[in-house]
């Protein structure tokens, strides 16, 4: 049986931050689950179990209204050892997406760089210019010619050849749309896993049959069944691929939950 706890802050903003934050772990229904419990992220005990202990930690460092929660290594779990009290502004920058850039003996997320007065370039043109491996002090301070320098014009590596992006679409080895490789480029993924991977179709994915226990059923099927203690089927699907067997796959829960 829950335990339930007298602590008058129902209604306050620390007390939404406490909610939000267990329901992105627990809840399989919040739209930030997948990149927090989806992922194995976990809460520990103390403040799992305690507002009032996760808001004694707060109130003792530096919580205040304007500012929001931040796990300081972003695969790590929500614990007083790796949180935070961080500016709204300042969370989108800490992703596992995020470029750095070090000049000027300085380390910033690409999005903070723009916001310095030695920038004079875009975002656009800033990230071109470091996928090309310029200087990063040149790359930042050096206006764009009138011409603007675009992603889509320069050259990409792959497989010993340089091509632009609208080419290496047309290249028998490309698996997707030129706005697929331009995205995945553009967030940093490496040119020829951009060029290689094909674009997962999720829905045929989950309907395709998956034989576990001697029995065939679809993906979609398979979560509704009382073996399963997995039911988000995009980690079912990354297991097996990893060479998980489907029983343990779809039987393995994400992560225990104290």
């Amino acid at each position: 049986m829950r335990n339930y706890e007298r602590h008058g802050g129902k209604g306050t903003r620390l007390y939404q931050t406490w909610k939000g934050m267990r329901a992105r772990i627990h809840k399989e229904s919040n739209p930030g689950y997948k990149n927090y419990g989806g992922r194995g992220i976990k809460i520990c005990d103390e403040w799992n179990k305690s507002f009032i202990a996760f808001r004694k930690w707060a109130l003792s460092h530096g919580y205040a209204d304007n500012l929001t929660i931040e796990r300081i290594n972003v695969n790590g779990d929500y614990c007083p050892e790796n949180c935070t009290w961080i500016e709204k502004s300042d969370q989108s920058a800490n992703m596992r997406t995020t470029i750095y850039i070090t000049a000027w003996n300085e380390r910033k997320a690409l999005r903070n760089w723009l916001k310095d007065p030695r920038c004079k370039v875009s975002h656009a043109t800033l990230f071109y210019r470091i996928k090309q491996g310029f200087n990063p002090e040149e790359a930042i301070s050096t206006p764009a010619e009138q011409r603007k320098e675009k992603p889509e014009d320069g050259l990409y590596e792959a497989f010993g050849e340089k091509k632009r992006i609208v080419d290496w679409v047309e290249d028998p080895r490309c698996s997707v749309s030129y706005r697929t490789l331009l995205g995945r480029i553009f967030i940093g993924w490496d040119i020829e896993r951009s060029i290689l991977e094909r674009k997962v179709d999720q829905k045929k994915e989950f309907s395709k049959k998956l034989v576990a226990w001697n029995e065939e059923k679809t993906l979609n099927e398979w979560i509704e069944d009382h073996r399963c203690n997995n039911k988000n089927k995009a980690e079912i699907m990354r297991r097996i691929k990893k060479g998980w067997t489907p029983e343990r796959s779809i039987s393995t829960p994400i992560r225990k939950i104290n």
